[in-house]
């Protein structure tokens, strides 16, 4: 087909421009044979050296634009004589694999006998342009006006030029509205949206305009040129420009109008002239559409391009063109997709884009695709692949779409390496937020300090403050320490380091700072990142760790002390015992080892809590049984009275042991913290679906700060000053034993009001 076209159309290729394909007109066009093909460019037709052929198509190479033109002028030597000749041609850009411009192909038509006539009517127009010339002598030669409007006030200011322009011979010169007032009605709108559209878009003033002169009445013509000048903050403060007395120029028009009415008989042969042009045009526009939905053109470029191309007839979506890496994308074989409807060989992308297709059909508009998702049955398998890829309409003469061709580029690599760095960043940025940690970047050389929300949070300090002011919140003590790490990160390049903060209500907390150091090529450092985080509650456990162990060793030396003194006097009287001492000493040592015992027993639950292995054996047994039974012990070594309100027969299904060891702990501490309460209360009690246990004492009662901490492990509360033994675990390990039993616990307490600790237990009826 390009072969038998009456139009040249040759392919230049590579950066030498060797010319790859040339047909049978452009051989005749260039007066050449088969001979040309395979050369360079200039030196096929060395001739157009110095004409800018050559450039044009370096120029399409650079840039992947295409280059049109009409009436171009090239001088091509014909059996040895250099001819002139003008053509129309267009230039477009061949595409390899990676996007890059691989070639150029070009389009022409021989317009010479058009260009001649085209000259004839130039030389017609000669005393046109004299006229025009006159005019142009005329504008240069002009005196101009300046002037300027503010945009918000519409204040004007004029050179007294305007007001000889306008025969104002006033001292004070006109105001804006002064100056539309004078402007002829026809024009006066016309000025005022000008001045408007200026102001909204930002571009260049230009209007012309009639009105009287103040003086003679004469009518003059005004040409008012202007830019708006813009401030610091980019929004337009100022409109200047000039004004033009451009009379003469618009009688000169209208002198050239009686000379366009004389040339009118010539413009009569030239317009028969541009309908034979026009008929040329459409039929070879006509050409170029048969040359795209031929089966033939440029068929090897389809097939060897380096990425996925299909083509589909737009009347019945059947392919006509696709190459392999296309039939690679789909994961299909040419007979399952050439020759038929492209959704009966590609079903599984219908649903989505077969509307999307018919819509690009109906409206000749192309649809871009950038990573789009899809699934692909590869080999029978479902495969995700991302895919650029763009449905571009191909029209013919009469504008409708006649062809749709797809090019596609599989970028599931890419996409899913960029997924898998957004999805660690995630994670990361996850990570730093369930840690609660600020981070930071400071620079050295601008000392400008970039923190995380969270970051001024810590330091209770404005978004965006300066690192000086982060320092201000830090304990005076303390608030060296930041230079003295960054001193020691100049040889290790990492900070670390802990400080105490003082907030607004005069508490303290302490952060931790942590940071690499990054240094330029002199070893200088140039900024740090890092995180910070509240280490305050790290901080109390590890003082409540260290009470603890101080406790513990204080309550273990006690008994072992007491164990060790009793054993001792038993070893001194083995041999003759004396029978008032001997009982004694032997149930001092067992008060020592059963106390030794009951320490050991709440370290080994706290233990079995931890590491998850807390058994709970359950079975129904009587709560008014397992009461009394916790209350006759007491009552024997307290002294108190331990009034019982419960149901007869109220039975639970619980771990009896578990559930005693609560009681005797609420039990034994209403007795330690309330010495002087002379009865403590028991009351079990069925309410809806549990049964619900209470300990109430009488004694001073416990402060409402204290209550959250009650149940943490290792605390001590104790309002009254009493000094009691314990490892401070009781409650911690009895919270534990109830929870698993899906139950709750709590206490309610006022000072001096007594207090009751209470656990519930379910207990459908």
């Amino acid at each position: 087909m390009i072969e038998g076209s009456p139009y040249p159309v040759y392919l230049v290729s590579g950066d030498e421009l060797i010319i790859t394909l040339a047909n049978r007109a452009t051989l005749e066009a260039w007066g050449r044979d088969m001979s040309v093909i395979g050369k360079r460019f200039n030196e096929a037709l060395p001739e157009l050296h110095d004409q800018p052929f050559e450039s044009l198509i370096r120029q399409v190479m650079r840039s992947g634009e295409p280059y049109h033109a009409l009436n171009d002028r090239a001088d091509i030597m014909i059996n040895e004589e250099l001819q002139t000749y003008f053509y129309n041609f267009s230039y477009q850009p061949l595409f390899g694999e990676e996007g890059e411009t691989i070639g150029v192909v070009c389009y022409a038509t021989n317009v010479t006998e058009q260009e001649n006539a085209r000259l004839s009517e130039i030389k017609l127009r000669h005393s046109t342009d004299l006229a025009q010339m006159q005019r142009k002598l005329a504008i240069e030669g002009a005196r101009l006006a300046t002037w300027s409007i503010d945009p918000e006030t519409k204040i004007g200011h004029y050179s007294p030029v305007l007001n000889e322009m306008l025969g104002h011979s006033g001292a004070v010169p006109l105001t804006y509205q002064e100056q539309l007032a004078q402007i002829s009605p026809e024009f006066r709108q016309q000025v005022v949206d000008a001045i408007a559209h200026t102001i909204r878009t930002g571009e260049d003033y230009d209007v012309t305009y009639s009105q009287r002169r103040l003086d003679t009445g004469e009518l003059v013509w005004l040409r008012a040129l202007g830019r708006p000048v813009k401030n610091e903050e980019m929004s337009i403060s100022l409109i200047s420009g000039v004004i033009m007395d451009v009379t003469l120029q618009v009688r000169a028009t209208q002198e050239i109008q009686q000379l366009h009415e004389e040339a009118r008989e010539s413009n009569e042969e030239l317009a028969v002239i541009n309908e034979e042009m026009s008929a040329s045009n459409e039929e070879l526009t006509e050409s170029y559409h048969l040359l795209e939905l031929s089966e033939g053109r440029f068929r090897n470029i389809i097939v060897q391009a380096p990425f996925a191309i299909c083509v589909i007839r737009a009347e019945d979506l059947i392919v006509s063109e696709v190459n392999d890496r296309y039939l690679e994308l789909v994961g299909k074989k040419r007979v399952e997709l050439e020759g038929k409807n492209i959704w009966d060989g590609v079903p599984e992308a219908a649903e989505v884009y077969e509307p999307v297709m018919q819509q690009v059909i109906r409206r000749a508009v192309a649809f871009h695709a950038k990573e789009a998702e899809l699934y692909l049955l590869r080999q029978g398998k479902p495969t995700q692949v991302f895919v650029d890829f763009v449905y571009e309409p191909v029209c013919d003469t009469k504008g409708e779409v006649s062809a749709i061709m797809v090019v596609g580029i599989d970028v599931s690599e890419k996409v899913l390496a960029r997924q898998a760095v957004e999805e660690m960043e995630e994670r990361i940025r996850l990570a730093v937020e369930a840690a609660e940690m600020g981070t930071f970047d400071y620079d050295y050389g601008t000392q400008e300090l970039l923190g995380s929300e969270r970051f001024y949070e810590i330091f209770g300090v404005p978004i965006g403050s300066s690192r000086e002011e982060v320092i201000n919140t830090y304990h005076p003590e303390d608030r060296s320490l930041s230079a003295e790490a960054h001193e020691r990160a100049k040889t290790s390049g990492k900070i670390l380091y802990e400080a105490r903060l003082m907030s607004g209500a005069g508490s303290m907390r302490w952060v931790r700072f942590q940071s690499n150091v990054y240094f330029d090529g002199g070893g200088n450092p140039v900024r740090t990142l890092g995180t910070v985080l509240d280490i305050t509650e790290f901080k109390a456990l590890q003082q409540q760790k260290d009470d603890f162990i101080s406790i513990a060793s204080h309550e273990l030396k006690t008994p072992l002390t007491s164990l060790k003194a009793s054993l001792q006097l038993l070893e001194r009287m083995k041999d003759q015992p004396n029978p008032l001492s001997f009982p004694r000493l032997i149930t001092q040592a067992a008060k020592s080892m059963d106390k030794i015992s009951e320490l050991v027993d709440d370290l080994l639950n706290v233990s079995r809590i931890n590491e998850g292995q807390m058994l709970i054996r359950k079975d129904w047994f009587d709560i008014d049984d397992l009461l009394h039974s916790c209350c006759a012990t007491f009552r024997e070594n307290s002294g108190k009275q331990f009034p019982i309100q419960t149901t007869a027969g109220l039975k639970v299904f619980a771990d009896e042991h578990r559930i005693e060891q609560v009681l005797v702990n609420l039990i034994s501490n209403a007795i330690k913290y309330a010495p002087e309460s002379a009865v403590i209360n028991l009351i079990a009690v069925q309410i809806s679906s549990s049964v619900k246990v209470e300990v109430r004492d009488n004694g001073p009662g416990i402060s409402q700060e204290k209550i959250p901490h009650l149940f943490d492990r290792y605390y001590r509360g104790d309002s009254s000053g009493i000094q009691v033994s314990g490892l401070g675990l009781g409650l911690y390990i009895s919270a534990d034993i109830v929870r698993r039993h899906g139950g709750e616990i709590g206490v309610e307490s006022r000072l001096n009001e007594g207090s009751t600790f209470w656990f519930t237990l379910p207990n459908p009826q």
